[in-house]
């Protein structure tokens, strides 16, 4: 299990401790059932929900489940399946994915770490995603859109990125050998630190429209330091 995974599914602890958590849920069983019989003694809605917060509570002792933070660890699952779609390599992964990033953009995405060198991200939606220091040598960008992505110290050596919107995109000390920029929106990027000589594709009225290019180089080897 990934450290991800065990952040969603904590361990229970020692045996003390679990033998400690069954008697307080038993308890609490006692507890509830207690408080229905002297409140709601003759309430059959009472009694129905008394008996499925008793087998919960079952369930949670008999096979050491812990139900609620399960459910709150959907949304979590959902993600890490879209990711696989998105990174399966197929059109319909990168359909799919967009559809679904679409409905979820408050939901957050990381992908540092990953093996996405000469990936096809060509057409994805990623907006907001975090690809900060992640090796995208020679990834397909080509119309991906990338708005407010972090990107800042990625390696992007020879990746294409024609026609994407990297509008307020972070590539901060980015590496940017041979990568291809041509028709990129660049409204609103971060280029600082960042050598722009070694890329291509880039013209006046792109780099019109970045937010900062301070001590970057620029396409004519000239640095920048405003």
């Amino acid at each position: 299990m990934s450290e991800r995974e065990n952040s969603v599914f904590p361990d229970t602890g020692n045996g003390c401790d679990r033998v400690a958590n069954k008697a307080l849920l038993l308890f609490s069983v006692v507890g509830v059932g207690f408080l229905v019989g002297l409140v709601f003694p003759s309430s059959t809605i009472a009694w129905v929900i008394f008996g499925i917060y008793t087998l919960f509570v079952f369930y949670q002792i008999v096979f050491q489940k812990n139900v609620l933070s399960w459910i709150a660890a959907g949304p979590i699952r959902e993600r890490g399946y879209q990711v696989r779609r998105l990174l399966n390599g197929s059109r319909q992964g990168v359909q799919a994915w967009n559809q679904w990033r679409g409905e979820n953009l408050g939901v957050k995405v990381d992908l540092r770490h990953l093996p996405l060198v000469e990936h096809d991200f060509s057409g994805a939606d990623l907006p907001n995603v975090d690809l900060g220091n992640t090796n995208l040598t020679n990834a397909n960008l080509t119309n991906a859109n990338l708005n407010g992505a972090r990107l800042e110290s990625a390696n992007l050596s020879g990746a294409i990125l024609r026609g994407a919107n990297l509008s307020n995109v972070n590539l901060s000390v980015a590496t940017l050998d041979v990568a291809d920029f041509s028709g990129a929106d660049l409204t609103n990027v971060d280029f600082t630190g960042t050598d722009l000589s070694v890329a291509r594709g880039f013209t006046d009225e792109q780099l019109s429209k970045v937010a900062s290019l301070y001590y970057a180089i620029m396409p004519d080897g000239s640095r920048r330091y405003s």
